[in-house]
């Protein structure tokens, strides 16, 4: 019998540890799901064609706004990312870049670019600053 009581005065401890635990893992769910959904941080690409470099930088922050610099800045512009997809839209909701996340975070490469009726500037790759 001494066992049961043991066992019995211990039972509140083990509610208490299965309700951390069960917190941390809803926990560790809600942020795997809000991270694949946003995307931080400053990604560049330095590119040269036909003589002439030129130098992108996006700026993406948690409230799904991009900032985008190439001799001029728009400071208008979303993105959504489904999974590793990435897309970049203009304030009149027009998708102005697709691209494809690396697995990492650290870069992603262009798929397509509006305007872009070539194909020129498919596959650029952008890498994210530390």
């Amino acid at each position: 019998m001494h066992n049961y009581e043991k066992l019995k005065k211990n039972k509140a401890n083990w509610i208490v540890v299965a309700v951390i635990v069960l917190v941390a893992i809803i926990s560790l769910i809600g942020w795997s799901n809000y991270r694949s959904h946003h995307l931080a941080g400053t990604y560049t690409n330095q590119a040269t064609f036909l003589g002439v470099t030129s130098k992108t930088k996006l700026e993406f922050s948690n409230d799904k706004k991009v900032k985008m610099t190439n001799g001029t800045t728009s400071e208008n512009d979303t993105y959504e990312l489904s999974g590793n997809d990435l897309k970049i839209k203009n304030e009149d909701d027009e998708v102005i870049m697709r691209a494809k996340l690396a697995d990492d975070r650290k870069s992603f490469k262009v798929k397509s670019i509006a305007g872009d009726i070539f194909g020129i500037l498919k596959n650029i790759e952008f890498t994210r600053q530390s």
